[in-house]
This record gives C-alpha cells, sequence and structure tokens, in this order.
C-alpha cells in the first residue's frame, strides 16, 4: 500500500515526491543483448500498458512487461527501420525506406498501409502525432509529410526551408509545432503543420540533432557542435544557450515533473534534470555500453533506452507495483 500512495503523491508533485524511492532514471540494469543488429534511433516506442516497441534494422522486437523481456515479431520490412510513432487509439506507425506501416494491436502485427508521394526522398528522422490521427514526419530532403488520417495517406507539404537538412519534429499543443535544422536553423508551424516559417537563426548553434518538448512552452535542442543544449520557454521563439552539457550531443527522454533525462548520443554518459532542463546533473556512465540511440518513458518513474544491440532499463522499473 506505501507503495501505492507514493505513486499518487507522485502524479500530484513536481517534482515527484518519490524522486529517490523511484529513482527515475538514477539507476540502471543491462538486460543484455536483445538484437543482433542495432537498434535504430527513434525507432523505440512506448505504446502504453506497460507494452514497448522497439526496431533493430527490419526486426521489431515487442514487450509487454514494461521491458522487462523482449520478443522478435521476426523482419517486418525489406527495409531499415528509421522512425516510430505512436497515435493511441492502439494505433502506431513506423516509417521504412518510403513505406509507412501501421499497427492497431499494441504493435502485435504490422501492415504496410502506404508510401510516400514521389520526391526525393531521404532517410527519415523524426515523427510526431499531433493528435486526432494527424501526424508529420521529416526527411533529410528537405521535405515535411502530413498525414490527418492516421497514416493511411499522405501529402508532401513540398520543400521546406530550401537546401535544409531536416532533424528532429516536435508539437507543442495547440497546433504549434517545431523542426530544427542544420547550422542553427529552426522552422515553426501554427497550423498542424500545413505551412512552415523559419525563425531568425540560433546564433552560434550547429547542427541541431534532438529534441524534446516538456511542455508550459519548454523546448530542448541539442546540437552536434560540442554538445551545447538550447532551452526555449516561449514555444520556440527564442533559444537560450545552456553551455556544453555533454561532449556530445543529448538524446532527450521526458519523464514528466519537469524530470528530463538526456543520454549522450556516442558515449556511456546520462544526465538528468529535476528543473524542465534549466540545470542539469552528471549520473554517470552507463555499463560501459556506448552509443545509446533512442530511449522510451514507460511511466512509473520506468525507462528504457536502446544501447547498440543491448537494452538498458531504469532500475526503479525493478519495483513492484500495486
Amino acid at each position: 500500500m506505501a507503495k501505492t500512495i507514493g505513486y499518487m503523491r507522485a502524479m500530484t508533485t513536481n517534482p515527484p515526491l518519490d524522486i529517490y524511492y523511484r529513482d527515475w532514471g538514477l539507476n540502471w540494469a543491462d538486460l543484455g543483448v536483445i538484437t543482433a543488429n542495432n537498434i535504430q534511433g527513434s525507432s523505440m516506442g512506448n505504446i502504453g500498458g506497460g507494452i514497448a516497441v522497439l526496431a533493430a534494422r527490419d526486426h521489431i522486437w515487442r514487450s509487454v512487461d514494461w521491458g522487462y523481456t523482449w520478443n522478435d515479431l521476426g523482419a517486418i520490412t525489406v527495409d531499415w527501420i528509421s522512425t516510430f510513432v505512436h497515435l493511441g487509439h492502439r494505433i502506431s506507425l513506423m516509417i521504412a525506406g518510403t513505406v509507412v506501416w501501421r499497427s492497431t494491436d499494441y504493435g502485435a502485427t504490422w501492415a504496410a498501409v502506404s508510401a510516400f508521394p514521389a520526391a526525393p526522398l531521404a532517410v527519415f528522422l523524426s515523427a510526431a502525432h499531433l493528435g486526432n490521427g494527424v501526424v508529420l514526419a521529416s526527411s533529410m530532403t528537405p521535405h515535411i509529410y502530413r498525414s490527418a488520417d492516421y497514416g493511411t495517406t499522405w501529402l508532401d507539404t513540398g520543400v521546406v526551408g530550401g537546401t535544409l537538412c531536416l532533424n528532429p519534429i516536435v508539437y507543442m499543443g495547440s497546433g504549434i509545432c517545431l523542426c530544427a535544422a542544420n547550422a542553427g536553423r529552426i522552422l515553426r508551424s501554427t497550423d498542424y503543420g500545413v505551412t512552415w516559417v523559419e525563425r531568425p537563426k540560433v546564433t552560434g548553434a550547429g547542427d541541431f540533432m534532438s529534441a524534446a518538448y516538456l511542455g508550459n512552452g519548454i523546448v530542448l535542442l541539442s546540437h552536434s557542435a560540442g554538445g551545447r543544449t538550447w532551452r526555449s520557454i516561449d514555444y520556440g521563439l527564442s533559444f537560450t544557450n545552456l553551455g556544453e552539457i555533454a561532449a556530445v550531443y543529448l538524446g532527450f527522454c521526458n519523464l514528466g515533473y519537469g524530470v528530463v533525462l538526456g543520454f549522450e548520443a556516442a558515449g556511456t554518459g546520462i544526465w538528468r534534470s529535476l528543473d524542465y532542463g534549466a540545470t542539469w546533473t552528471f549520473l554517470g556512465h552507463l555499463l560501459g555500453t556506448a552509443y545509446r540511440f533512442t530511449s522510451a518513458y514507460l511511466g512509473h518513474g520506468a525507462v528504457i533506452a536502446g544501447a547498440t544491440t543491448h537494452v538498458l532499463r531504469s532500475q526503479s522499473a525493478f519495483h513492484t507495483w500495486e
């Protein structure tokens, strides 16, 4: 019963009162080698109810026990899976090459539903669900693709931002979207991704590689040059340079309540912020396993991270919840 009470208190507190009880990414366990192929970037996701999926090359792996154990669903596609996004209502999408695959049963089975319109397609780096079946996908070309029917059909919004390399895309609510790009450039939409406007270049920033929306208008960006992190508190209208938090850029994982993790993209370090990304604490190195390309928050303080062929899991997840 004490554990249940602790969780209920966490739901109404910022940061949660059980931050040191469940540790929220403070301690980790290596579950060992899960796949023979490297886990792909942007391809690990939380489907809800303790169900999670990850992509390793052309395979989908699925867990139904909060990331404890994983089942290989086999080779789903002929192309490498690059991006995963959950849409709610049991529906999830993944992108492999130019084809969109969809699951309507919490990731248990997958079927190809559409291909992107003819265009100079390249690697897809990010996707975001805007609610009500509206989905955006960014590519390196630089095109942004939009679906308004849960990924069944897609519209190419055209060349966005000239010759930009489009990287992470995030949704901030009320139709406001942000797409970070190379050379410190930012694209922003206020109409659910139908049209885009390039914002003034972020001075001193390099190529943005990762982004996270933390709520309350707060956005984090990290770029490749020196691992500097940038923070906005006005829905991406302006950014403040937080300096070089790590030697390489960070991949973010938002746990809510102002708690956010930062994984070194090509290293073994993990960082944590308890104040919506304003300040950061180095938590140490994770088991000597490098290259954490992707991560997902499963709820209840539990986090999973893909590290080459391994899956790492927050030690807090080993508690039993009532």
